[in-house]
């Protein structure tokens, strides 16, 4: 059951009660009987036992409006022909070498013969210690376990609606070629995150932010539900799992703007607190960015932030606002567009124009339920240490989207 904390607009008192999610919320100060406001305190936000995200949503399969058959999990085919050749594969593996280059390489060669050996003599060691495990069988999977590891998949066939197969597929991960070990069709609930920024700079109204919002609601599919947080400084939780229109549009009437926009500790926040509970059982996870990308002050850094979404396989979405500081440089973190860009492609997602938040919502309600799937594969040469980037491509007439990278395991 979590725990929610109060504080009191005329006296200040901060109170922390355990509720359960179908409790009302306090609304008089016990001391002074001022107004009480729900906030979020990221240490106190808990889910324990056997509570709501468990029972109700953890497993859930789908009463779709859409009722698939059963999903179709394929096993590679050596008969089946490649279009991809040994010159595709040769330029795979440029790709991730011009795309992994460093200044390293310069300043080696300015190096005196002492300085070269103080940093090989090391890099050596790494090198035979790496063998050495190799050898003996270890291998670090990130987040694999006896399935290996998972990847969400987002698949399109350009003509027909035939689910796509494991053979059209192929996988490679630093340049190396994967064998895929599982590709299946996955028809089961969606549990999307709104997260909508409502700094007090922030270039559209409360009303529009709202409206947008709604839209999802109208368009989210039987099983389907929603989790709504608006954040400035602090993430603020307006409505919990739901699929009620009318509960929603109530609950955002508390939507106000104030304060510089902390994007990166709301998103951290939003996978710990909010979907990680949820997981393993449910695996078809998605947060919805309504915002122009901004981050001022969060201690949370981009990278880390991008980092945790990946290794959960959340997939971004964003509604984007226009910038507001008209493309300012940032010192320390990326643009807000670049931000914008960088969230969504990394997870495999796709960002809209706020403009046309309905347009936005149906596309991505419909994408989450007809065009998702499940890969599974045993990675090779993998190291702990390491980034490892991932590139998946199909036969002519298909279009995939995932993540770019697996994040290191050990941190």
């Amino acid at each position: 059951m979590p725990i929610y904390e109060y504080k009191c607009k005329q006296c200040g008192t901060v109170y922390e009660k355990r509720q359960s999610v179908s409790d009302a919320p306090l609304t008089t100060c016990e001391k002074c009987h001022g107004e009480l406001e729900k906030q979020w305190s990221l240490s106190g936000f808990q889910f324990k036992g056997g509570g709501w995200y468990v029972t109700d949503y953890a497993g859930g399969g789908s009463k779709g409006s859409e009722k698939s058959t059963s999903s179709e999990s394929t096993s590679s085919s050596d008969a089946a022909s490649k279009p991809t050749s040994d010159s595709i594969k040769t330029n795979i593996r440029q790709w991730f070498r011009v795309n992994n280059k460093g200044s390293k390489a310069g300043q080696i060669q300015g190096m005196t013969p002492l300085a070269r050996i103080c940093v090989f003599l090391p890099l050596a060691c790494l090198f035979f210690a790496g063998s050495v495990l190799a050898q003996s069988g270890y291998s670090n999977r990130g987040n694999a376990d006896a399935e290996g590891t998972v990847v969400a998949v987002t698949a399109t066939r350009a003509n027909g609606t035939e689910p796509i197969r494991l053979d059209e597929l192929w996988l490679y991960e630093n340049g190396v070629e994967q064998k895929i070990k599982n590709f299946t069709y996955d028809t089961s609930p969606s549990r999307i995150v709104l997260l909508v920024d409502n700094s007090k700079t922030l270039q559209t109204s409360v009303d529009l932010m709202a409206k947008a919002v709604m839209e999802f609601s109208y368009e989210i599919f039987d099983g389907d539900q929603l989790f709504v947080i608006a954040y400035d400084e602090k993430p603020e939780i307006i409505q919990e799992w739901t699929d009620d229109p009318k509960k929603l549009e109530t609950s955002l009437k508390t939507l106000r703007k104030q304060g510089n926009p902390y994007l990166f500790d709301a998103l951290q926040a939003s996978v710990q607190q909010v979907l990680l509970p949820l997981m393993p059982g449910t695996r078809k996870t998605a947060v919805v960015l309504i915002s122009d990308g901004l981050d001022r002050g969060s201690k949370t850094t981009f990278d880390k932030a991008l980092a945790e979404l990946q290794n959960q396989n959340v997939v971004v979405y964003a509604l984007q606002i226009p910038d507001r500081t008209g493309g300012a440089y940032r010192r320390n973190e990326p643009k807000p567009e670049a931000v914008i860009t960088k969230l969504t492609e990394g997870t495999g997602g796709r960002s809209f124009s706020f403009d046309d938040p309905q347009k936005a919502a149906k596309a991505i309600c419909d994408e989450l339920r007809k065009n998702r799937y499940i890969l599974s594969y045993l990675p090779t040469n993998t190291s702990a240490y390491d980034n490892r980037q991932l590139f998946l491509i199909g036969n002519e007439g298909i279009t995939v989207r995932m993540k770019t990278a697996q994040p290191p395991n050990v941190k």
